[in-house]
Formats: structure tokens, sequence, C-alpha cells
């Protein structure tokens, strides 16, 4: 038991490293385009199933609330946290519209939208994208190694690479951190 703990987190310092050696740049762009993107007046929605969505949560929780002292709130939404919402647009429209029934309620042209998904094959994720790039928002997926169909879908994308979920999401959490220290 005590090995397999080892060996758990020894692989996911190992997907971190990578992350590091492979993302650091991309992290750096993303972090230019979300902080133009604020500056011009945009809203940023993030969304995503199970962990995912508990990572866009965060994000959101993180960038609006208080991640660092002095830092001034910016307009990051979760369309993953609602229940009431959520439940209702499944009920009436089914899972897969999910977020692409919020986004046609929210979004504007000009705003930045990020799903993520340790796939990259959530059905709902790859049509939330899908629509808010045709509506004039800039796309932005992250994803596992393989990146599935939404790397089709994004303007941007960032590939942790592995293709263990609880990896992935691990890192997606890490990228969400680095994201909001390194915009004022």
């Amino acid at each position: 038991m005590k090995m397999f703990i080892y060996r758990f987190f020894q692989e996911d310092i190992e997907v971190k490293e990578k992350s590091r050696e492979l993302l650091a740049d991309k992290i750096i762009e993303l972090a230019d385009i979300l902080d133009k993107s604020f500056q011009r007046g945009n809203r940023v929605f993030a969304f995503g199933n199970g962990g995912c969505a508990g990572i866009a949560q965060q994000m959101a929780a993180a960038f609006i609330g208080r991640f660092k002292s002095g830092k001034k709130p910016k307009p990051v939404l979760c369309l993953s946290s609602q229940a009431p919402m959520i439940t209702t647009i499944v009920n009436d429209y089914g899972f897969d519209q999910v977020f692409k029934r919020q986004l046609e309620g929210l979004m504007q042209e000009g705003d930045v939208v990020i799903g993520f998904s340790t796939s990259g094959n959530s059905k709902n994720v790859i049509e939330g994208l899908k629509y808010a790039r045709k509506k004039g928002a800039f796309t932005v997926a992250l994803t596992g190694e393989s990146g599935g169909r939404l790397k089709d879908e994004a303007d941007f994308i960032i590939k942790v690479p592995s293709s263990q979920p609880t990896h992935i999401e691990s890192t997606f959490a890490c990228i969400s951190a680095i994201l909001c220290n390194l915009i004022d």
C-alpha cells in the first residue's frame, strides 16, 4: 500500500516536471491572452465535468475571490457550478447542451471560453467551445496528451503530457493557480 502511495506521488511529480518543461511558454501566452481580455472588459467562462468542473469552479473563485492579497477581482464565471441551472438545461435540452445553452445567454463576442476535459472528448465541452468559437469568443481547451476532439474546436490548446485523469486534473489545478499568480 505504501509503495502505491509513493508511486502515485512520483508519477504526479513526473507529469508536473514534464508539464513545466513543455507548457511554460503556453501558460505564459494564455496568461497574456486572459490579461488582454480583462483589459478590454471581456469576461472568461470556464467549465468541465466531474473533477474538471471542480477545477473550473476553483479557477473562477480564485480570480473573483481573494487568491492573493491586493489583487483586483476578475470577471471569471464557472458554468459547471449551479445545480438548478444545470439540471434545468439537462432536463429540457440534454446534457450535451448544458454549457452551450448557458453561453447563449451570457457570452459576448470577444469573451474567452475555457473548456477542461482530461480526454478532450466530453461532448458537452465540445459543444460549448464550438458555439463559442462560432459566435466570436476566443476558445481555450485544457486536455490530456491526446487533445481528443477538443483540439479541433479550440483556438488555443494546452495538452498535459499524461493520459491518467487524476494527474491531468492535478496539473490543471496547478496551471489555474499559476494563471491567477501571473495576472494582476
